[in-house]
């Protein structure tokens, strides 16, 4: 890892090295089974910040199954009178609702997904750690 002064002197370079270690540390913990929490707060934290990355998407998708739905509705109800709109209620309704919840999805619902998952990186890294330094004192060392 670099030093204090090799951090001021090369941030980016820095930065590097510290990408680089946590990428090491990951793949090494990733599919070990003594590490399961890890792998689920890694799938929690993919999914809140997907959410949030698919957020304007989401929203312009209920808008247009919503104004589709209406409009496809009013058509039916002009022909067919009332009852032939029925099937088109439940896409509404999940489009009323998707677009209540999704200004919900922001920054404060990531976070704290984002901070077990860090957690457990810390929590395997101090397990790597204790590990090595047993198997040193079993070797004598």
């Amino acid at each position: 890892m670099p030093t204090d002064t090799e951090e001021k002197a090369d941030p980016a370079h820095a930065d590097a090295e510290y990408e680089a270690a946590i990428r090491g540390l990951l793949a090494r913990l990733r599919n070990d089974p003594s590490h399961r929490l890890l792998n689920v707060e890694n799938r929690n934290y993919g999914y809140a910040r997907n959410l949030l990355g698919l957020k304007k998407f989401g929203q312009l998708l209920a808008w247009v199954c919503l104004i589709g739905a209406v409009v496809v509705g009013i058509a039916l109800t002009v022909d067919k009178g009332w009852r032939s709109a029925d099937p088109l209620a439940l896409p509404i309704v999940v489009s009323i609702v998707a677009l209540l919840l999704w200004p919900r999805v922001n920054g404060a619902m990531v976070r704290p997904s984002a901070e077990a998952y860090a957690d457990r990186v810390m929590d395997g890294l101090a397990a790597l750690d204790t590990g090595s330094r047993n198997q040193s004192d079993d070797s004598g060392t």
